[in-house]
């Protein structure tokens, strides 16, 4: 499979998965704290700087697609049933603006994210739950999304890309007892 061949990844581009090198040492994992991912790849992405690996892909609509679609857990650094992407700023959705088969519905209010050497905020995150629409009614799904900003103070004004996020989806099934 391509996806999975050593040191190179996919990036969803106009309908299909396009293949990108990986940088990133055999035998390690992408298991980022809050912290890391705003201000080592969202905020160096967003500024135009080099990312310390460049294992997330961008996907320019990322609410438009079934997370089904989505690779989840096909990378060798990855965990199971979980991806990065960058996304841009999501307007909110108006009524029948929707995905057809579902939407992304947040859970709660945005949490801070503290950098945790001098406990300033450094960016915030919000959580998503993928309901599935079937013949009119609304399922939650085991979809999760968080998604998360960099603080706006922190982005200067000449920034590459300021409405640029960084979301991580995951799927967590829930066993029924």
């Amino acid at each position: 499979m391509v996806a999975e061949e050593k040191g190179k990844k996919r990036n969803y581009c106009g309908g299909e998965w396009k293949q990108h090198r990986m940088k990133i040492p055999m035998g390690y994992r992408f298991i980022p704290t809050d912290t890391e991912l705003i201000l080592d790849y969202l905020l160096q992405k967003i500024i135009g700087k080099p990312l310390p690996a460049d294992i997330i892909p961008q996907i320019d609509d990322l609410y438009r697609i079934d997370p089904q679609q989505l690779p989840l857990g096909k990378y060798q650094y990855w965990k199971e049933n979980e991806a990065y992407f960058f996304t841009h700023q999501h307007q909110t959705y108006l009524p029948g603006d929707r995905m057809p088969n579902g939407f992304w519905e947040a859970d709660k209010k945005d949490e801070y994210i503290l950098d945790e050497h001098n406990l300033q905020i450094v960016g915030f995150k919000s959580t998503f739950t993928f309901y599935r629409v079937i013949e009119r009614k609304e399922e939650e799904t085991d979809w999760v999304m968080t998604e998360f900003k960099v603080h706006s103070t922190l982005i200067p004004y000449d920034a590459a890309d300021e409405n640029l996020m960084l979301c991580k989806i995951e799927y967590n099934p829930q066993t029924e007892e």
